[in-house]
């Protein structure tokens, strides 16, 4: 009795204490962060009641009424590293009450349900635990202004910029504040094989419409994303290329899956909702691209992708075959007056990997 009385302090003592250091932790995130909070909001009922929570639980933080540009960590829940290190403190909390669930079965000779719960519940910290660490460590909370040449100077200027990978980072810029609209068109970006920042830059109106259908997003995500590259273009000195689609066009599209004759690829067309369209009879394509159907005939396999604007310009860079266009460059059409984009470079490399018809 003793024994099961000292366990039961302990518990306590385990129990108060996190919290005494997840509320100090809250109260100095909230002082420390404020101007990343809407205090409007941040003074409501519902959020005082989130943030008595906080102190009990210190994973509610993402929960706060975070401002869209104060998240800081690219595709993260948590805002920053310091509300990263705040959720951390419930360690506080669970691995002293795992020690004295295992100390307890030890001697009571708990049954194998019991030691199964107790390894099932270490196994979960231990992944938590490491995937914070992982993101605490590995993920930059540096601040980057895409549209400040200045702060590019020691990163290699406009074609550091264009290099760079911060795509989440760019779209939330973009004043894309929901995650989830983010994660959709990264998603179509990795399909369209638009990388980099550059690639973004470099997207025609029809590369941003369609990947706008594609990920099935709003048609202000386009238009703020075509105003801060346009933001970020002018800010660097350079003419955009870029150019959102008209609204009433866009929202009057839809996607439809036409399926290619003689093959077990579809074509992906834009289609008026109005105009009666038979129903598809082959599932969804990753991209425009996939939708080729490689044939011998080069200048067919152009057309269908809209790039028989190349024509001449492979045919005089050597470009007999599809397999050919994997060893262009841009440096290649540069050197021959043909301008050309990264995107449209790898739409081209993408017509090269995609096995012919019946393989």
């Amino acid at each position: 009795c003793k024994f099961e009385v000292q366990i039961g302090i302990a518990s306590l003592f385990f129990i108060v204490l996190p919290v005494i250091i997840a509320s100090a932790g809250t109260v100095y995130l909230l002082y420390k962060r404020r101007n990343d909070l809407v205090t409007d909001k941040l003074a409501s009922y519902d959020n005082i009641t989130l943030i008595f929570l906080t102190f009990t639980n210190p994973e509610c933080v993402i929960l706060l009424p975070w401002r869209g540009d104060a998240y800081h960590l690219d595709e993260s829940p948590f805002p920053n590293k310091d509300a990263l290190l705040l959720s951390m403190t419930k360690g506080f909390e669970d691995i002293p009450q795992i020690f004295m669930q295992v100390t307890y079965a030890f001697i009571y000779e708990g049954d194998p349900m019991t030691w199964f719960s107790i390894a099932t519940t270490v196994i979960s910290l231990i992944y938590l635990a490491a995937a914070k660490l992982i993101q605490f460590f590995c993920k930059a909370e540096e601040q980057i202004n895409f549209d400040d040449p200045s702060e590019w100077v020691t990163r290699g200027g406009w074609n550091g910029l264009c290099e760079s990978t911060e795509r989440d980072r760019f779209l939330r810029d973009a004043k894309l504040y929901v995650a989830a609209d983010r994660k959709k068109l990264i998603k179509q970006m990795n399909h369209m094989r638009v990388i980099t920042i550059g690639d973004i830059l470099e997207m025609t109106t029809e590369d941003l419409k369609l990947m706008g259908l594609k990920a099935n997003t709003a048609y202000k995500n386009l238009s703020d994303l075509e105003s801060f590259a346009n933001k970020v273009y002018q800010a660097h000195g350079k003419t955009l290329r870029m150019s959102a689609p008209p609204k009433e066009e866009y929202n009057q599209l839809t996607i439809f899956v036409k399926p290619v004759q003689g093959s077990n690829f579809s074509q992906v067309v834009p289609v008026d909702p109005g105009v009666p369209t038979a129903p598809p009879s082959a599932p969804p394509v990753q991209t425009r691209t996939q939708s080729v159907v490689l044939s011998s005939n080069l200048t067919s396999v152009l057309a269908e992708v809209g790039m028989d604007k190349f024509h001449d310009a492979l045919w005089q860079l050597g470009v007999r075959h599809p397999k050919m266009l994997l060893d262009l460059a841009i440096q290649d059409f540069q050197d021959i007056g043909v301008e050309i984009t990264r995107v449209q470079l790898r739409t081209l490399h993408r017509i090269a990997e995609i096995p012919p018809s019946g393989s």
